[in-house]
């Protein structure tokens, strides 16, 4: 599967609404929590969030608005309340053993206070052998959980934690695949006992590598799209018969999307037509276009780096966007302002963003491409 964002994860809401009527087990894994939570929240759209744990989310989320019902931990916290609570009793009486234990150890202890200083460490084993046991029966209400739920979602690395150890799908749905790791990707397929959907956009970001040999370059650089050939055949208009396009797209405006799909889907990817009913909620004063792209080469500029950081930044055109940014909200002759702006920049060490030159952070945003990439960022124009 590929391109399309918005489809892609409307598609695989539906897959796993539809498996769920049938009665089978799904895994649904994403390489970040980000992209996690938007697939969560796409499938809480068609399956309202249950409270019998039939869904459940692994980990900490990062959209803060994913409701408690789906989280494991919540889940666990009230099926286990009565363990969760004698953990925290030992814990409690381990610390107040240790201090007194500390106050014996500074001091001289008589033959008094050297039968209090064994009958303590013998109290600290004991309660900590009670602990390891009540955490390993807190671990199985987990694995229990996720044992009796329909849908487990999952980070592609939490796969390889105690919670998930062992457990098996009938299906396994891999999200934003293009930013996973071949070698990951094999670890996510491997819990399943049916079949296995990738999907991803394979001409988007790859994953992120820093090691630069063969081997990390061939498993580590290479999403498993490119590991099983798939990019190189599109290119060359062979899909194979396992792959299913998502060629229509709901995000961009046509002019934008024209663009997109020329540089980089070979001409594949088409807009919706709704989107030319949607209102125009902003524009800058500026812009003559849906896009508008600006030649700087006049200025010469170069890019620099911040010590102690490979990522690079370019000042001029930091002050260029800068000065873009707060002409959308400061228009001369306008009182009121109505619109905000977003800037994009490939590496975090640009410089700040341009609202806070502008005197105003509420109306302009600036971020990495990487930040958005399974996200609900999204500016208004």
């Amino acid at each position: 599967m590929g391109s399309a964002r918005h489809r892609q994860e409307t598609t695989v809401a539906a897959l796993i609404t539809e498996l769920c009527s049938r009665g089978k087990r799904v895994l649904l894994a994403a390489p970040t929590n980000a992209a996690l939570d938007v697939a969560i929240q796409a499938v809480l759209k068609r399956r309202p969030a249950p409270a019998d744990g039939t869904l459940v989310r692994i980990g900490q989320p990062a959209d803060l608005s994913l409701t408690p019902q789906v989280l494991v931990d919540e889940i666990a916290a009230a099926r286990g309340e009565l363990l969760a609570r004698h953990r925290v009793d030992a814990g409690r009486q381990v610390q107040q053993h240790r201090k007194a234990l500390d106050a014996l150890k500074k001091r001289e202890p008589n033959r008094a206070e050297e039968s209090q200083r064994l009958w303590l460490e013998s109290q600290i084993a004991e309660l900590q052998a009670l602990m390891r046991e009540l955490d390993r029966k807190l671990r199985q209400v987990r694995r229990q959980i996720c044992r009796e739920a329909t849908v487990v979602a999952s980070t592609a690395h939490q796969l390889t934690m105690e919670t998930l150890k062992e457990l098996t799908f009938d299906v396994v749905i891999l999200d934003e695949a293009s930013m996973t790791t071949a070698a990951l990707a094999m670890i996510v397929t491997g819990a399943g006992s049916g079949h296995t959907v990738i999907a991803g956009d394979f001409r988007q970001l790859p994953p992120v590598v820093i090691a630069d040999t063969p081997e990390a370059q061939d498993w580590l650089r290479r999403s498993p799209f490119e590991k099983a050939g798939i990019p190189a055949a599109v290119s060359e208009r062979r899909d194979p018969p396992r792959l299913a396009a998502l060629t229509e797209q709901y995000r961009m405006r046509h002019g934008i999307g024209g663009v997109v799909s020329t540089a980089f889907y070979d001409g594949r990817l088409s807009t919706a037509p709704v989107t030319a009913s949607r209102p125009v909620r902003s524009r800058a004063p500026w812009a003559r276009a849906e896009l508008v792209v600006i030649d700087t080469t006049s200025m010469r500029s170069r890019t620099a780096r911040r010590q102690g950081s490979l990522s690079r930044y370019n000042l001029a055109h930091a002050q260029l966007a800068a000065s873009l940014a707060c002409s959308t909200w400061r228009p001369a002759g306008h009182a009121t302002i109505s619109w905000s702006s977003a800037r994009w920049t490939p590496c975090t060490a640009a410089p700040p963003p341009p609202a806070t030159r502008c005197g105003r952070s509420s109306r302009t945003s600036s971020t990495a491409p990487h930040r958005c990439r399974g996200g609900r960022w999204s500016p208004e124009g």
